[in-house]
């Protein structure tokens, strides 16, 4: 009788169940903007820049073309990992028809899938000052990048400014003037940027974006960020990890400054996270299974600056 009870539970409540843990990993997933969305079947992922001539040159009449290379640059790759986990639904809980409580629960397996993801994505940024390398083998955020072809020249995308107007000016310079692996400016406009910031700081933020006037100048001087003008289309995105998990000297006090159509951060999906129901061997019980496969993969270090908003 108990295992008709169990095989009828699965039967009945598995996509109940499964719908339940999708629904929670829908709360947590305001990272998701911040990194390319891929999918991939490869075990191993790889990304590399390419060395382009700077210019063209003249060419005299009835002489030759002149002919370029083009040269591999910095190379970066990521191995997706995989993550499991099970639940255990009780024969008790089966046989009192807790059902409300059994999708409850499901509903917190899959928060907890999503916030695994989250978490994984806020230490890309919280250890970019350290640990996490772009592909010159740098910290993500570096004042002193490697140019794959100009010695000379180096990139910068690192500010120790704390948050304001002109501590954004300077980040938006700092995009604007990136230069390429010959050191020669990539001239792109940067005019959709992304903020990312923590609950510590968020409102003094906004405050700074929406305000027709600096928010810092006691002399209103007109505040060239505010939408209102048009030059910048700017969004916020507070993520409470990254508050959450960096160093308390500057955990509410960090903030990130991405160009939204230019960087080079992407998670690829190596397999969607998937949840089933099996019979527990030991017991009458009931095992909701769930499998994810992910990686995060830095292409480059251009187009996100990153400050811990020390002065």
């Amino acid at each position: 009788m108990s295992t008709i009870l169990r095989d009828n539970f699965r039967k009945e409540m598995e996509d109940e169940l499964v719908e339940s843990a999708h629904l929670g990993m829908k709360k947590g997933d305001a990272w998701k903007p911040i990194f390319h969305q891929k999918k991939t079947d490869k075990m191993r992922v790889e990304k590399g820049s390419h060395v382009h001539p700077p210019y063209i040159g003249v060419t005299e009449e009835g002489a030759a073309l002149n002919r370029y290379t083009t040269k591999k640059g910095f190379y970066s790759s990521v191995v997706p990992l995989w993550y499991t986990g099970e639940q255990k639904v009780t024969h008790q809980f089966i046989k009192n028809c807790r059902y409300e409580d059994i999708k409850k629960d499901s509903f917190g397996f899959g928060a907890a899938i999503q916030r695994n993801r989250l978490r994984k994505a806020c230490e890309i940024l919280v250890n970019g000052f350290a640990s996490v390398t772009s592909p010159d083998s740098k910290p993500l955020f570096y004042d002193a990048h490697t140019l794959a072809a100009n010695n000379a020249i180096t990139g910068d995308n690192l500010i120790t400014s704390a948050w304001s107007t002109d501590a954004l000016d300077e980040a938006i310079q700092l995009l604007l003037t990136t230069p390429d692996e010959n050191g020669e400016p990539m001239n792109y406009e940067c005019e959709n940027i992304r903020i990312i910031c923590v609950p510590g700081n968020v409102h003094q933020i906004r405050k700074s974006l929406g305000s027709t006037y600096v928010a810092e100048d006691m002399n209103n001087g007109i505040n060239v960020f505010n939408e209102s003008y048009g030059d910048y289309k700017i969004s916020v995105i507070c993520l409470p990890m990254l508050q959450a998990i960096a160093d308390p000297t500057w955990a509410k006090k960090q903030y990130y400054v991405q160009a939204v159509d230019y960087h080079d951060l992407n998670f690829y999906e190596a397999e969607a996270p998937s949840m089933w129901t099996v019979n527990d061997q030991n017991s009458l019980d009931v095992l909701f299974q769930c499998l994810d496969a992910f990686g995060y993969l830095i292409g480059d270090w251009r187009f996100i600056v990153g400050s811990k908003g020390l002065v």
